[in-house]
């Protein structure tokens, strides 16, 4: 069977339109968007990372990252560069250094629980399921 030329633009056009359909959805997961505002004791937090972090498959579905801006709000990135965050469950995490200094020197202001640092069952914000098409998680973090 051959194909006619006009034929030919439209195929390649589909196979495209296919491979990024199911690349988005493959083995690093479906992402949706992402966005929030972080608060302290109802106060904004400016300055801080946000992580979140797939419970199902570490080091294969990729973390989301975002930093505050002076209102609290922030916006997830993928570690792979995507919008948003993989759904389904996360470890929720923040850290009051900025994204620019690793070394855990305290953004400006912020006196973040440590609780709220560590991923795991004593972390306050518990895991957060991420849905498909539901784009605002707040985070309200308590001083007592």
């Amino acid at each position: 069977m051959t194909f006619n030329a006009s034929f030919r633009p439209l195929a390649a056009g589909c196979f495209v339109v296919l491979l990024i359909v199911g690349c988005e959805s493959g083995p690093k997961g479906k992402v949706t968007p992402v966005a929030g505002r972080v608060t302290l004791d109802g106060k904004p937090l400016a300055g801080i990372t946000v992580s979140y972090m797939p419970e199902t498959s570490p080091g294969q579905i990729p973390g989301s990252f975002g930093m505050t801006n002076a209102d609290g709000n922030y916006v997830l990135k993928t570690a792979d560069g995507r919008d948003g965050a993989v759904v389904g469950k996360h470890d929720v995490t923040v850290r009051g250094e900025r994204a620019d200094d690793r070394s855990g020197t305290p953004a400006t202001g912020t006196n973040i629980p440590v609780s709220y640092t560590q991923p795991g069952a004593n972390n306050p914000l518990g895991k957060i399921e991420v849905v498909a098409g539901k784009a605002t998680y707040d985070l309200e973090l308590k001083t007592k």
